[in-house]
């Protein structure tokens, strides 16, 4: 029989003496030396700046390249319109907006109307702004006195800038449900039961 070796343990630390000695390695990148050095102010770089400026910034041959295959689609297109006409341009209804996106950069929203779109070079994304709406279903929560309610809600709302709700959300419909049931249990568990009514 052979004695396996019982791993050992490690309890985690209450002061400041033990975190550096602990097994976890309890290390942090911000430190109070840091804080002295920057005047007080984090030393952290804000990483929506830093991609903001990296986003702005394009090699002159990335533009040229750009350039040189949107004015090639142009004289495609042009050769032949009538075949290229049926493949390139897409209708928008009034209530919709497309973003394009040519070569992985984002050129902005188009619409409503007809659009340019060539497939070989851009990927769109077509968004409804009209107004819209959806049910929350019905759920029980506790107010503040100990009341059990169940409520559901009907949320209605609108796309206003069709270019950040491309490029920030991924599924607009879900995070407008979850936000819906956060604020409404959030709002209502403060309440009493008299109130909520």
């Amino acid at each position: 029989m052979s004695s396996k070796k019982r791993p050992m343990y490690h309890p985690i630390p209450t002061n400041d003496k033990e975190i550096d000695d602990h097994v976890l390695g309890y290390k942090s990148p911000f430190t109070y030396s840091d804080m002295k050095k920057s005047d007080g102010y984090s030393a952290f770089i804000d990483v929506d700046d830093q991609k903001r400026m990296t986003t702005s910034k394009q090699s002159c041959i990335l533009q040229l390249l750009s350039h040189f295959l949107t004015s090639i689609s142009y004289v495609i297109f042009f050769l032949f319109f009538p075949i290229t006409y049926w493949i390139c341009v897409k209708k928008l209804r009034d209530e919709e907006r497309m973003v394009v996106f040519r070569l992985g950069k984002m050129i902005g929203a188009k619409g409503p109307g007809r659009v340019l779109v060539f497939p070989w070079l851009d990927r769109c994304v077509t968004a409804d702004v009209s107004a819209s709406a959806f049910s929350v279903p019905p759920q029980q929560l506790i107010t503040n006195d100990g009341g059990i309610i169940e409520i559901g809600a009907e949320i209605q709302y609108e796309i206003t800038d069709v270019v950040v709700m491309v490029r920030e959300v991924a599924d607009h419909q879900d995070i407008l449900r979850s936000l819906g049931k956060t604020v409404l249990v959030r709002l209502l568990a403060k309440k009493h039961v008299s109130k909520a009514k």
